[in-house]
């Protein structure tokens, strides 16, 4: 018995020091940079005004001065790549069928009939990648490319289609596939090339480092703010999807994040320039607690096994 409050104890002063350490560290990061702005980039475009994947939510993101567009892009059965999130054309177009089983000729027929306020744009289409590039070219804004599927193969056409173009804006890939994702950066020495992952583990931050991976693209729900302070240790750049609140936004900037991907959030929601003191306090004070929350199970599981060898 007196194992386990002793045990309960250490977890509890250890979790407070950890986590004040974090959230008062994220207090002061985040009023030294109070003129910087968090980067938006637009998830499918902006998908809360036109359907996603779209052309016409591209150009929305540029009107809406967001940084980047972020798109999925897959190969169709004849190697032609083109927008679209799923592995079928079902839920967004009138079509049916996998993408990887029907040609570009066959897509190229399907109209989009879902997304936010179809009834403004009747005749959109799945794209190629070339006219979404042409489209955040014109606009002004970052492509952000998720690639899905491919093959080698596919990934020797992908890059010459991105050595083929000039990019005022530059442009990154992401990815979650790690058998492709060096295989990708000898095709494009050059090109900013970041790792998807869902929570971020020490092996993905190595394979980083061994392949010359420059960031990680992250789910911020699956992450601490103690995971999330420690890769930025590391060097390597941070993106934080999908984070639909300024709450949220807030606690990411505070701990180094450089950008998000959002569904909903304007790039002038993300101006804490203007911050007020007891904002950044409240976010603190609540970043604080998570912390302790989240830290506390997986300290006592370590004492408790500590006790366990005694």
């Amino acid at each position: 018995m007196k194992r386990k409050v002793f045990s309960k104890i250490v977890c509890t002063v250890l979790c407070l020091i950890i986590a004040l350490s974090v959230s008062t560290t994220g207090f002061a990061m985040n009023k030294m940079n109070k003129t910087e702005k968090m980067n938006a980039v637009a998830h499918r475009g902006y998908s809360a005004a036109a359907p996603e994947n779209t052309l016409s939510a591209f150009r929305l993101a540029g009107e809406k001065g967001f940084y980047g567009c972020e798109f999925d892009i897959q190969p169709t059965k004849d190697g032609v790549w083109v927008v679209q999130h799923d592995e079928t054309v079902d839920r967004m177009t009138d079509g049916h069928g996998k993408i990887s089983e029907l040609t570009y000729s066959e897509i190229s027929k399907f109209k989009i009939d879902a997304g936010k306020n179809l009834q403004s744009y009747p005749n959109e289409k799945i794209p190629t990648l070339e006219e979404t590039l042409d489209v955040c070219e014109e606009s002004s804004v970052r492509p952000v490319i998720e690639v899905k599927g491919g093959n080698p193969e596919d990934m020797e056409g992908l890059s010459k289609i991105l050595k083929g173009r000039s990019f005022s804006n530059g442009y990154t890939i992401i990815y979650f596939t790690w058998e492709l994702l060096a295989p990708l950066r000898e095709l494009l020495p050059d090109a900013e090339i970041w790792m998807l992952a869902q929570e971020v583990m020490p092996s993905h931050v190595r394979f980083c480092k061994e392949h010359k991976i420059n960031g990680i693209s992250f789910n911020y729900l699956k992450n601490t703010s103690l995971s999330i302070a420690l890769l930025r240790t590391t060097g390597i750049k941070m993106i934080a999807w999908t984070v639909d609140n300024v709450t949220s936004a807030r606690k990411l900037c505070a701990l180094g994040v450089g950008a998000i991907t959002t569904n909903k959030l304007l790039p002038e929601d993300l101006d804490m320039s203007n911050l007020p003191y007891k904002e950044v306090f409240k976010d603190a004070v609540n970043d604080f607690f998570g912390t302790i929350k989240s830290l506390f199970e997986a300290a006592k599981d370590y004492i408790d096994g500590l006790f366990e060898k005694c």
